[in-house]
């Protein structure tokens, strides 16, 4: 059975923070997803995932997030040159399925 943990974060900084850490020299993006309510992503393994959340960023342009040099987290509408950045991803909704076919099906 797989186990899964929810971790909700007090900030949006604090959910960059977080998935800047994991960032490494092979992989220097990450994404998160963000609806108007909430900001999460997913982290797992065949036996334990975790769902790490937080509020949305208080800014509606924010598509990339970085850390700049005084470790404080920054947003912009484009990447920035040169540095490892998370992705923001708006989602539009939510929605439990039973399969991926279920939810590949076209509407």
């Amino acid at each position: 059975m797989t186990n899964i943990l929810e971790i909700s974060l007090e900030t949006f900084n604090d959910l960059i923070h977080f998935v800047y850490s994991r960032l490494t020299t092979v992989s220097i993006t990450a994404s998160v997803f963000c609806s108007e309510s909430l900001c999460f992503t997913i982290i797992g393994s065949d036996e334990q995932y975790f769902v790490i959340k937080s509020p949305p960023p208080s800014s509606n342009t924010c598509k990339f997030a970085y850390i700049d040099e005084k470790g404080e987290v920054k947003c912009s509408m484009a990447p920035a040159i040169g540095r490892p950045s998370v992705v923001v991803v708006r989602v539009k909704s939510l929605k439990e399925v039973k399969s991926f076919e279920e939810s590949l099906k076209i509407r």
